[in-house]
């Protein structure tokens, strides 16, 4: 039983079933990581004014992405945190999507 062949295809298909999900996931999270790179990430101080199209929104605040209609990989994203004043001033056309667009003053 020491020299199984069975038993040595085996390990050499788990150790390159193990290969396969380590490459892929090293290749998710550097996507993931140039994904990150493409926004750019404002915080909005007391008394700034930005407008755009809401990305988020909870209660501990709101996302307003300034391009919504960028077609390029850079973004913008001015993150609002309360207290805030929001307004719908109308909307904007990306291609064929209709978006609410608001203007949002950090109080």
């Amino acid at each position: 039983m020491k020299n199984n062949p069975f038993r040595r295809i085996c390990r050499t298909c788990l150790t390159l079933f193990g290969l396969v999900i380590l490459t892929s996931g090293a290749r998710a999270s550097r996507n993931v990581a140039e994904a990150a790179e493409t926004v750019d990430t404002v915080i909005a101080k007391t008394g700034d004014v930005a407008s755009g199209t809401i990305a988020a929104e909870t209660v501990k605040g709101l996302q307003l992405k300034t391009e919504p209609c960028n077609t390029s990989n850079k973004s913008t994203i001015v993150v609002f945190s309360p207290p805030f004043r929001k307004t719908k001033i109308g909307t904007i056309t990306c291609g064929t999507t209709v978006l609410d667009r608001y203007q949002v003053e950090k109080k």
